[in-house]
């Protein structure tokens, strides 16, 4: 049951955001645990920061959901490369497992192909972080994705 109420506030959040701004919905696969793939989406909130989300989930009792929040570095040394770029910044982590939940951040490091001109996006992501909860512990996130714009 809390897994459904968590799913149904995540898409109610989505939908608000998906009509307000320039939306991309993808899959992500990687490094997220030991779960290889996602839903990814991601929303943008300026000329130069965007907000992501991953979701991954399975039919037993396993919920994940990574928020980013990330700011473009332009990678343009000549008109061809116009649409690569580099974002970073930083993400937290929730993650829920039968009778476990474990809480974390990461700070993501981002290479992105997203032009203007194409609906279509592909990223890969190197995170390096940490789980803060319930207890401290190294870990890293990492893969890659892509998706489309709406």
């Amino acid at each position: 049951m809390k897994k459904e109420v968590i799913l149904i506030i995540f898409f109610s959040v989505l939908s608000l955001i998906v009509f307000s701004n320039d939306f991309g919905l993808g899959i992500k696969i990687g490094k997220v645990t030991e779960k290889p793939a996602g839903v990814y989406m991601r929303s943008y909130i300026g000329e130069s920061s965007f907000i992501g989300f991953t979701l991954t989930w399975t039919n037993s009792d396993y919920l994940r959901i990574d928020g980013d929040l990330e700011f473009t570095t332009p990678v343009y040394a000549s008109d061809s490369n116009k649409g690569r770029f580099f974002s970073y910044g930083a993400s937290l982590k929730f993650e829920a497992e039968e009778n476990s939940i474990n809480w974390g951040m990461y700070l993501p490091l981002t290479y992105n192909q997203d032009s203007p001109e194409e609906t279509i996006f592909f990223f890969i992501e190197v995170a390096p972080g940490f789980i803060f909860y319930p207890e401290w512990n190294v870990d890293y996130r990492g893969g890659f994705g892509f998706g489309s714009k709406f």
